[in-house]
């Protein structure tokens, strides 16, 4: 089985760019992990990160959370 990992720093990427790609990588039977900050989540409301947590999980995809902080020249805040 193939393994993918998505990696965003904001959960509003997945939400907003990558449902697709997802839904794609799943029905392609990989086996699929997104790595991203699910708690300071972006542009999107609560409500919408909530739902995205619950469609992602009901998907049966791996969530990592991963606090990025955004922005140059910081790198070791990431660690």
């Amino acid at each position: 089985m193939k393994k993918v990992l998505m990696v965003a720093a904001k959960a509003n990427m997945i939400q907003q760019f990558n449902m697709r790609n997802l839904a794609i990588l799943t029905n392609l039977g990989a086996e699929v992990h997104v790595a991203a900050d699910f708690e300071n989540f972006g542009t999107v409301d609560d409500q919408t990160n909530c739902q995205l947590i619950m469609d992602l999980t009901e998907m049966g995809i791996v969530l990592h959370q991963i606090n990025f902080d955004r922005g140059l020249g910081r790198l070791m805040v990431n660690y």
